[in-house]
């Protein structure tokens, strides 16, 4: 097993959909309450109790997958390691690295936003949970991957340190 030198554990925290997720969990379980436990007809044209309860809990289940969506990084030596969980891991040996560096870089407008992306131009792959700093590597093939970062100049101190930057 590798011995990790370096390690960072973020967790996808925006507010702008964590509030709006929220909202949606409110609104179905109101109607689930209403209608399924107080009788009442929740709107119009009321659904079935059955597809009240089912569709209630999808934005529960949506709003449990991005409390536990988090983003490891795991760095020695020998290579770098980013998991995305629950979507996988990626790793890379050092020997296929050009080049390494701390930046800073516009999520939404490089990579469509947040999770694993890939660039419609020549940015390469993102693997990020939020912020705008990211470690940016350039592979030997070529290709790029940018890994988002709470910690950067921690980093960019850890690279140093290792002789990777």
């Amino acid at each position: 097993m590798d011995n990790i030198v370096y390690k960072e554990r973020q967790y996808f925290r925006n507010p702008f959909v964590l509030m709006l997720l929220l909202a949606i969990v409110g609104m179905s379980v109101w109607a689930l309450v209403q209608q399924v436990f107080l009788g009442k007809p929740f709107g119009q044209n009321p659904a079935p109790d059955a597809f009240i309860i089912i569709f209630s809990m999808f934005p529960v289940i949506f709003l449990l997958f991005f409390l536990f969506m988090r983003l490891d990084t795991n760095i020695d030596e020998e290579s770098l390691s980013v998991t995305l969980s629950p979507f996988g891991r990626r790793k890379i040996a050092w020997k296929n690295i050009d080049k390494a560096y701390v930046k800073k870089y516009k999520p939404l407008l490089e990579f469509g936003g947040w999770g694993i992306r890939y660039s419609l131009g020549s940015k390469g792959m993102a693997y990020s949970v939020g912020g705008n700093q990211g470690l940016q590597l350039e592979l030997s093939d070529g290709k790029k991957v940018l890994i988002g970062t709470k910690k950067a100049s921690e980093l960019t101190e850890f690279l140093k340190q290792i002789n990777k930057a």
